[in-house]
């Protein structure tokens, strides 16, 4: 996931090209203007088909944003995985953001 500022041309050029992709986001008027918490935690699903290595790949993922994870669950079923991990996101300030997946 990686959070853009609203006017960001990134943003902007994949958001018409894989609009799909887009998710919209909110912070609290508190976080916008300094005030209150700035870190959330956050809930990310993963689905997948099933592989050796998998969780270790998405984990690099997190260790190359050094981000921390403090949570993780996987499932697997016939063919396919599932990891639900949770992490902490710092809120950004003075801007809105949306997410990209």
């Amino acid at each position: 996931m990686s959070i853009h500022r609203s006017d960001c041309a990134t943003f902007q050029r994949m958001a018409a090209r894989s609009p799909e992709l887009v998710l919209e986001t909110a912070w609290s008027a508190d976080v916008m203007s300094g005030r209150g918490l700035s870190v959330y935690p956050v809930d990310l699903a993963v689905e997948s088909n099933d592989r050796q290595g998998l969780l270790r790949d998405i984990s690099e993922v997190f260790a190359r944003e050094k981000m921390n994870v403090t949570g993780v669950k996987t499932r697997a079923g016939a063919t396919s995985r599932t990891c639900n991990l949770l992490s902490r996101c710092r809120a950004p300030r003075k801007f809105s953001v949306r997410a990209r997946y």
